[in-house]
């Protein structure tokens, strides 16, 4: 996918929040495409969320993506004091979920259609509310 394409995407408003910076085509010297989007709620600074997308076509977007979806196989739990990780099913994607309740940060990753490898990072987000974001951006890019 080209950086233009990526680029019209990426939604620039996922629900209440606006995409305040968007980086496109950091990964190209790996030989693939990619983009970073940082959204805010105007007057919610302590509030944020980052979407980073990685076309994984291509040979070595291929065996990026190969290592990651090998990862997602597991299920896996861990327990922290301050949170937990962990690897399951959900909405029919497998996820890896991550929640660091002192830090206050929530992440998923996951990969859509063999292909597009997906992190999400809230930054100040509940899990719930990182996932609602997360199906917001699914119904917005169509997948």
């Amino acid at each position: 996918m080209s950086n233009d394409q990526l680029k019209n995407w990426i939604p620039e408003k996922v629900g209440l929040m606006e995409q305040q910076k968007l980086i496109v085509g950091h990964k190209q010297g790996m030989g693939m495409g990619g983009a970073i989007a940082t959204y805010q709620e105007n007057g919610q600074d302590d509030k944020q969320i980052s979407l980073e997308v990685l076309d994984g076509a291509g040979a070595t977007g291929s065996v990026m993506l190969k290592s990651i979806i090998q990862k997602l196989i597991l299920d896996y739990y861990e327990k922290m004091s301050s949170g937990y990780s962990r690897i399951y099913e959900r909405e029919g994607v497998r996820v890896w979920e991550k929640l660091n309740s002192e830090e206050h940060l929530a992440e998923i990753e996951f990969v859509m259609e063999k292909r597009y490898h997906f992190i999400f990072k809230g930054h100040g987000i509940e899990m719930n509310e990182l996932w609602a974001f997360v199906r917001q951006v699914r119904k917005e890019m169509r997948w």
